[in-house]
């Protein structure tokens, strides 16, 4: 495993040039790239709480992974981002899809695309208090609910 000490050293000793051009550079590499995923693919980004609650948690799915990628190559190249963001995308979208493979009712989507939002936030940081933020997120924000029939679900896969 990497010094987080060796990172910090290594910034610290760049130039002031290089941290703008960094941060520059992920502007620009943004702004291209939200202007591809709207050139190539279909259909509007959608927030993943709004895609839950009106539309049974259908995502477009390579719109959202393409904006998750982009996330994560701008927040690598230091833009001062959240990190949480991408995986719950990642999350999310793959709850969809499986959703999709295993022909789930709405409801029963809502609680999958749901799961994996809340994964994904978890999957952030291995800390036990990040996993049991990630199952909160999931039944507070996303399902809006904290009914125990429901939060079974993500307090058990919160842990996997």
């Amino acid at each position: 495993m990497a010094d987080p000490s060796a990172l910090f050293e290594a910034a610290r000793q760049a130039s002031p040039l290089r941290h703008v051009a960094l941060l520059l550079g992920a502007g620009l590499l943004t702004g291209l790239g939200q202007w591809l995923l709207t050139r190539l693919t279909s259909g509007n980004g959608i927030e993943i709480t709004a895609a839950i609650w009106f539309q049974a948690g259908r995502l477009p799915a390579l719109r959202t992974l393409g904006s998750a990628v982009l996330s994560i190559v701008i927040v690598g190249m230091g833009a001062p981002l959240g990190r949480e963001g991408a995986p719950k995308q990642f999350g999310a979208v793959f709850g969809n899809l499986a959703s999709d493979l295993q022909k789930l009712s709405d409801e029963q989507r809502r609680l999958m695309v749901a799961i994996g939002a809340g994964a994904g936030m978890a999957a952030v940081s291995a800390r036990r208090s990040i996993t049991r933020a990630g199952e909160r997120e999931t039944c507070r924000v996303e399902l809006v609910t904290a009914a125990p029939s429901v939060a079974i679900t993500p307090a058990a896969t919160a842990y996997l």
